[in-house]
């Protein structure tokens, strides 16, 4: 399907488990791709190599992030999936 994509999505799990390449391999030229997911690289690397869109999340508040992964609970600030 991704070859006869216009707009391609792929999740930044494929930079991790080292898929990505094989998938921007697959887009066609004129494809939108975009990286997207918490732990998608904010980096103008991707656009080098074909990426025009990155959603990833920046830390704005390290101290409350810590706060929050060390009582494992979701932050307050952070309920857009209804969690």
């Amino acid at each position: 399907m991704i070859p006869q994509a216009n707009v391609v999505a792929i999740t930044a799990m494929a930079l991790i488990n080292h898929t990505l390449d094989g998938l921007l391999a697959l887009c066609r030229p004129d494809a939108l791709v975009m990286v997207l997911g918490p732990s998608a690289p904010l980096s103008p690397v991707l656009f080098e190599h074909g990426v025009a869109i990155i959603s990833g999340a920046r830390v704005v508040d390290e101290a409350a992030v810590m706060r929050t992964v060390g009582q494992a609970r979701h932050s307050s600030k952070s309920r857009a999936c209804g969690c």
